[in-house]
């Protein structure tokens, strides 16, 4: 995906929306929203492993399959 369509996802995304490095789980961008409603800045959350926010069991199952490369057979995940 290009920058720009990254940039415009995020721009007129209305939810909580990640972008997530699948070699090291590291959070590379952010949308607004996901700011307002996880209660955090960008600066807290950028660079940050997706496994310190996600919480459930079942999140953390799936996490440590993307960083094995075989999210499930899915290659891209919302």
């Amino acid at each position: 995906m290009s920058p720009a369509h990254v940039a415009a996802l995020l721009d007129n995304s209305s939810g909580i929306l990640l972008l997530v490095d699948a070699s090291s789980l590291a959070i590379v961008e952010v949308s607004n929203p996901t700011l307002r409603l996880l209660g955090y800045c960008r600066e807290d959350l950028l660079g940050r492993p997706i496994t310190d926010i996600e919480c459930s069991l079942a999140d953390a199952y799936f996490w440590e399959e993307v960083l094995k490369g075989n999210p499930s057979g899915a290659k891209h995940a919302e």
